[in-house]
């Protein structure tokens, strides 16, 4: 949409001063779900084709269009290219979505004409095509319009909206093809796995105004090969505060309010959301010893002993202790009691990354104040959560786990 004045030397005095607005195209919404059995490798572009040209032009490049006649300069195509946040692994039951504002012609009455439309697809530098087309019809500026689409690992083939769907417990990033397990305990219900979206990825460094995305272990700046590393898929990625709060505030609230690096209907838990959910778990009989409740006058509260029942039984480094630690195999009924299956994910802290199989972190959404922010830390030594308050976070690389919104 375009701001129009008809008129020049217009004074901010003038009390009957019109404003028009107009619009000079559409946004479209591709939407591909992997039907198939295995991942829809290094998805970069999707097309809509045709046999004749397009009313559309390039909304990048040299295409102009005049304000005072209304018309486009350029070459109108025979397809129309959109592309994801970045190279994008689409798991199966995975659906991952395409998004773009094309500039068109606003033809008459009805619209302009568009012809019958194909769909393709570009996966690890394969064209996949519809072997059918979408019908020719009139379409109008200032609308937006939806294509749906399934790959069964063979073909791709139209879709309808009904048919986007994603199973229960499950959640579907449509940003990047990433689906994930859930998990509910107590009235929160929280991603079971450790964030996976990776829009760039960079080496370690740091930075307080440049969001950084890592792959522990990785040193290469190519989403692709950073994410067909095995970290990556076990683990996910790391986020500095930057890229992890999206450029929103710092919040303390319950819930936070803040949807950050987490997908839509999903946001960042505070600290008071991580401390809720400590809470009912000490208090509905998570502590590895079976007891019920805490000492509030502890140092560590309600996460003095439910570090176990948090943690996966798989993947940490081996510990001898004779309690409730993470990293032995006592009390066996507790261990991932609760679900939430936390990894050793490791972390950068200062400008070294931790790559022992002994730690993982968790980002919190709350600063405690200037340069410093609250985070959780489960090292396999240890029986209890660590609620930390990590100083010079410009240095950080977390996980992130996403809370699901309240309906």
């Amino acid at each position: 949409m375009v701001l129009v004045f008809s008129q020049t030397g217009i004074s901010k005095d003038i009390s009957d001063l019109n404003i028009g607005f107009k619009h000079i195209g559409a946004l479209f919404n591709i939407q591909v779900k992997n039907i198939g059995t295995n991942t829809l490798d290094k998805v970069t572009q999707a097309r809509l084709t045709a046999s004749s040209t397009i009313p559309a032009y390039s909304n990048s490049g040299t295409d102009t269009y005049n304000l005072t006649t209304g018309a486009f300069s350029g070459t109108q195509p025979t397809s129309l290219t959109f592309r994801p946040v970045s190279s994008s692994n689409v798991v199966p039951q995975g659906i991952l979505e395409f998004w773009a504002w094309v500039p068109m012609e606003r033809g008459g009455a009805t619209g302009a004409a568009w012809p019958a439309l194909g769909l393709q697809i570009v996966s690890d530098r394969v064209d996949i095509t519809t072997t059918t087309t979408k019908d020719a019809r009139y379409a109008t500026v200032g609308k937006t319009y939806c294509l749906y689409a399934t790959y069964d690992g063979s073909a791709l083939d139209f879709a309808t909206e009904a048919e986007m769907t994603v199973a229960a417990g499950k959640l579907a990033d449509f940003r990047d093809g990433n689906l994930y397990n859930t998990v509910t305990i107590g009235s929160q219900t929280w991603m079971q796995e450790n964030l996976a979206y990776l829009p760039a990825v960079t080496s370690p460094g740091f930075s307080l105004i440049i969001p950084y995305y890592f792959v522990i272990g990785n040193t290469y700046t190519v989403v692709g090969i950073a994410k067909n590393t095995d970290n990556y898929k076990t683990y996910g990625a790391l986020y500095n505060w930057c890229a992890m709060m999206a450029g929103e505030a710092s919040s303390a609230s319950n819930p936070s309010g803040v949807q950050g690096v987490c997908p839509t209907g999903w946001h960042l838990p505070s600290d008071a959301e991580w401390t809720q959910m400590e809470a009912y778990l000490a208090n509905h009989g998570y502590n590895y010893d079976g007891s019920i409740g805490y000492d509030s006058s502890s140092y560590h509260g309600p996460r003095e002993k439910i570090a176990k029942s948090l943690a996966t039984d798989y993947g940490w480094k081996y510990d001898n202790g004779t309690l409730g630690e993470v990293g032995n195999t006592l009390y066996p009924g507790y261990r991932n009691k609760s679900g939430f299956s936390a990894l050793p994910g490791n972390g950068i802290t200062g400008y070294f990354p931790e790559q022992n199989r002994e730690y993982g972190y968790w980002w919190t959404c709350t600063e405690r104040e200037q340069d410093y922010a609250y985070s959780r830390r489960i090292h396999y030594w240890y029986s209890s959560v660590e609620r930390l308050s990590t100083g010079t976070y410009a240095t950080a690389g977390f996980s992130v786990r996403c809370i699901k919104d309240k309906d």
